[in-house]
């Protein structure tokens, strides 16, 4: 009987120790949901016009952000860059065309490739452009190749890039293709370069529907397969479709050459469905997720199988959208994974149902659930619109957005939109800034510059230019040498530490109690 009082003994500390592993293991997969969010900043001057950013960040940590502005005459790009998120280089207007038949909003989008490129699509009322950069000199327009025109002879509007393992880039864009049966609705078409932008493929029409888009959006999974999410609707003039609308999904197994027919989510009483973003999640699998109305709620579906076949729309608990507040036609969701593979996603909505503010909010998916809601910023008189996310250094968050200010939320022409950025820090694992070197161009381009030029104006004496040697600060991992944990890091060590002691402590009760029988 002693003996047996000996054996549940131990096996009770057996199981203290496991469940302590546990909790360690389920406390760490929490944590990676954890983002500490800084300060907002603003990026556009005051007084300027300036809205409809988009950010991509480098494999040195540098982050670049791009958005729509102009004067009078002249719709431009501005462009500025940051090594830390919290210094910024200069705004500078890389990009400007005249405004011939009224302004327009530019629209920018950008891509970052690994040989050290920034490229850069945008449009004036008619053309959708492209342009690239060495990112170490994109802040100086005499540094950006000569534009080429990738849209047709009708008006183009969203575009999105991709870069796939291969260093292909692909593009997918919309442009206006009426018909007798839809006058004015915009399809989406698809192009690909293989020599960094140098050519294109020929336009492929992807959408092949009588409905117009808006809004899209292009990922590519590690099998390079591409994946496309869009809002559909009778339109796509100027960014927006008039209701009803809907959104739809359609991928390309073989790099882009066929492309699937487009597959429509849909919820119950089919309200109107806007504003759809795509990320893919830990387990590798893909993850839409869109705002419902008139419910306001966000909605999600998951694909376990690259997109063939989806699971039924669930609700985000905890979060609502902006209409009982504000409600765009122009806004759009945005999401990206971190080191962890957990899924940012960022967007303008309510933590509450009766709640007055609209937020820049993020909740994060870990593979199971959602987090609850983080505010990044709060607004209780003008508004913040078209959020976009990059992840740096694996657990840098970055985001922007522009605000309207309250007196001219409609007026648009009387405005003084601005810029706005601000970082989290995820639980995830930092990554090193990893130095991107000088290259050969691709061809030969006088326009492009082979090495790092002289020091820019600085903003403030803090400003660091190109980190061809990165200061690490102490949330970031050294590459070799000494390495600075997180707190996600010790709990990996304190487990490692413990299980030999588990496994010890097991195999010395099983043996006393075979020695004792």
């Amino acid at each position: 009987m002693k003996h047996f009082r000996i054996f549940r003994v131990g096996l009770v500390c057996l199981a203290f120790l496991l469940g302590v592993l546990l909790l360690g293991s389920v406390s760490g997969r929490s944590m990676g949901q954890t983002v500490s969010w800084g300060t907002a900043i603003p990026l556009s001057p005051a007084g300027s016009f300036s809205w409809f950013p988009d950010i991509t960040a480098d494999r040195s940590g540098r982050v670049h952000v791009a958005w729509a502005s102009g004067v009078p005459g002249f719709d431009a790009v501005v462009y500025t860059s940051s090594v830390n998120g919290e210094v910024w280089s200069p705004p500078n207007d890389v990009a400007a065309v005249a405004q011939e038949s009224g302004s327009a909003a530019t629209r920018p989008a950008m891509l970052v490739d690994p040989r050290g490129y920034l490229h850069l699509t945008f449009v004036d009322t008619k053309t959708l452009y492209y342009s690239r950069a060495p990112i170490w000199n994109a802040g100086s327009a005499a540094a950006w190749t000569d534009r080429q025109v990738l849209s047709g002879q009708q008006v183009a509007y969203f575009s999105r890039m991709a870069i796939d393992s291969k260093g292909v880039i692909h593009l997918v864009y919309t442009e206006n293709a009426s018909s007798v049966a839809c006058m004015g609705c915009y399809h989406l078409y698809y192009r690909q370069s293989a020599d960094a932008g140098e050519t294109w493929s020929p336009a492929v029409d992807i959408s092949l529907e009588q409905d117009g888009v808006a809004k899209p959006t292009l990922i590519i999974d590690s099998k390079d397969q591409l994946h496309v999410v869009w809002e559909g609707g009778q339109g796509g003039g100027l960014g927006q479709l008039p209701d009803p609308t809907t959104v739809k999904y359609a991928a390309s197994y073989d790099g882009g050459v066929t492309w699937t027919k487009a597959t429509a989510f849909s919820v119950i009483e089919n309200p109107n469905l806007k504003n759809i973003t795509l990320g893919i999640d830990r387990e590798k699998r893909l993850v839409v997720v869109f705002w419902a109305l008139p419910y306001d709620w966000l909605m999600y579906s998951v694909s376990e199988d690259a997109g063939r076949t989806w699971s039924a729309p669930a609700q985000i608990s905890g979060v609502w959208g902006a209409a009982a507040v504000y409600k765009s036609n122009l806004d759009t969701y945005s999401m990206a994974s971190d080191s962890a593979g957990n899924l940012h996603l960022i967007f303008v909505g309510r933590k509450a149902i009766d709640s007055k503010t609209v937020d820049v909010l993020d909740v994060v998916w870990d593979g199971q659930t959602w987090s609850s809601p983080t505010t990044i910023a709060e607004y209780e008189k003008d508004v913040p619109e078209w959020p976009r996310v990059a992840i740096s250094q694996g657990n840098q968050i970055n985001v922007v957005w522009f605000v309207r200010d309250e007196a001219h939320i409609w007026e648009s022409d009387k405005g003084r939109y601005r810029v706005w950025y601000a970082r989290g820090v995820s639980a995830a694992a930092s990554e090193p800034a990893q130095i991107i070197p000088t290259f050969t161009p691709v061809s030969p381009t006088p326009t492009l510059e082979v090495s790092p030029p002289p020091p820019s104006p600085e903003v403030t004496p803090s400003e660091v230019n190109f980190p061809l040697n990165p200061t690490l600060r102490a949330t970031e991992n050294a590459p070799g040498g000494n390495v600075l944990y997180a707190e996600q890091d010790y709990l990996a060590v304190v487990v490692k530490a413990v299980i030999p002691s588990v496994l010890f402590l097991a195999g010395v009760v099983l043996i006393a109690f075979l020695r004792k029988r």
